[in-house]
């Protein structure tokens, strides 16, 4: 990744964050403080609601039934004068004494009066909140009770809210949200310098670590080669070739680290095998054919205890198995065998064929690839095959004769692609 497509990664990652912040951050805040808007409200209205029960309470506590025509008048005052543009008052037998509509708020009673009233009479104050032709009211309800707490009554009022103070509230609200997300951004924006600085530490000190991991395979890979009487181009040869390979079949970036450590680590395992097999120059007994067989089992042993190799273990444990279920160790068949583990069997046999070794001269491609089609869907996949066969006549011409500071320099750069 380049370091304009890492920049433009951090920035649109700490704007989405940014913005899931102040979504998350605005709306906890906009419904605690429509809380406190309706808390405030109600507060309004139950004062008023006091106001306009104590100034009667004596009546209230007669009966109002016996002057009901001089309290209605009074009420009405209060309709005329307050923001109450419907009261009722109610007996302790939740019956209605007396009721006061404002004729502009008409309608407004209409449409309250679809839902019982009775059954929100409770001896706790409750309300709730509704809006009518775009204004906002608060159909209020309280028990009333005398000046030795007991009950005389209950109070219902359908109070309006005033729009100017309203719409103050909300100006405030909304101008302290956008106050909070503008700040959550210019948080964001002041950490990417920041982040910045510390992921380039972070990317160097992971191509340190790369650099090193690859140092280490190099290491292993050239011993190994020794061992077997070798070249390390092999091991470049098939890291490329499978790459090459991996990248026509469309696996990802993790399946490549594990063809391209299981490419230098593959026979890791000979290294537990006596050199009176390893070296043979005659054709092995089927005795030792079988010792032979167990340098797939000293390479798992070998990488078993080491995190970074879990990548490579499928090509060193399964890349001697055959398609058709004829190989070793596990005689596994078709798609049983990782598909790292097939993808590197076919590139491991058409490099051992187009190589000098020394008990053989390299087999030109024509030779080598007949062979190849000959052990199709027998020892390889075949559809794994037939996309290699694309590329394989590229892949000879560019690397078979490859000098080595070539086949490193190319594997470098699809190392680099891959982590």
């Amino acid at each position: 990744m380049t370091v304009h497509n890492l920049r433009k990664k951090i920035i649109k990652r700490l704007l989405i964050v940014a913005f899931l912040m102040s979504v998350v951050s605005t709306s906890i805040i906009y419904y605690i403080e429509i809380e406190e808007i309706d808390d405030l409200v109600v507060g309004l209205a139950e004062s008023a609601s006091r106001d306009i029960t104590d100034r009667h309470m004596d009546n209230i506590a007669l009966g109002l039934s016996q002057e009901s025509g001089v309290y209605t008048e009074v009420l009405n005052e209060h309709l005329r004068i307050g923001d109450f543009k419907v009261i009722e008052l109610y007996g302790v037998d939740k019956n209605i004494l007396v009721e006061a509509v404002h004729p502009d708020f008409e309608h407004v009673e209409d449409f309250v009066n679809k839902e019982s009233h009775v059954k929100r009479i409770r001896k706790t104050i409750n309300y709730r909140k509704f809006t009518v032709e775009e204004e906002t009211f608060f159909q209020v309800f309280l028990p009333l009770t005398d000046a030795s707490g007991k009950n005389i009554g209950y109070f219902e009022g359908i109070y309006l809210v005033d729009a100017a103070m309203l719409k103050d509230i909300y100006s405030l609200l909304f101008s302290t949200l956008l106050q909070i997300t503008i700040a959550i951004f210019v948080t964001a924006l002041a950490l990417y310098p920041i982040i910045m600085s510390i992921n380039a530490r972070i990317i160097r000190a992971s191509i340190e670590l790369m650099d090193a991991n690859v140092g280490m395979l190099e290491v292993l890979g050239e011993a190994i080669s020794k061992r077997d009487s070798d070249t390390n181009s092999h091991n470049y040869r098939v890291a490329i070739y499978s790459v090459r390979l991996g990248e026509l079949l469309g696996i990802g970036k993790v399946a490549m680290r594990g063809l391209i450590m299981g490419a230098f680590l593959h026979d890791i395992g000979k290294i537990g095998i006596s050199d009176n097999i390893l070296l043979k120059s005659d054709k092995l007994t089927s005795e030792e054919f079988d010792t032979m067989k167990i340098h797939v089992s000293h390479g798992v042993d070998i990488l078993k205890n080491y995190r970074w190799f879990d990548e490579a273990r499928n090509v060193v444990m399964y890349h001697h198995e055959k398609f058709d279920g004829s190989g070793y160790l596990t005689g596994l068949n078709g798609e049983e065998i990782p598909l790292g583990a097939r993808i590197f069997s076919i590139v491991d046999v058409f490099d051992a064929l187009t190589s000098e070794r020394p008990y053989k001269k390299p087999f030109d491609y024509e030779e080598t690839i007949a062979i190849l089609q000959r052990d199709r869907g027998r020892a390889f996949d075949p559809h794994i095959l037939d996309k290699f066969l694309l590329i394989s006549e590229e892949l000879y011409d560019n690397f078979s004769k490859a000098d080595y500071s070539l086949l490193t320099e190319k594997l470098n750069k699809l190392i680099k692609s891959v982590y």
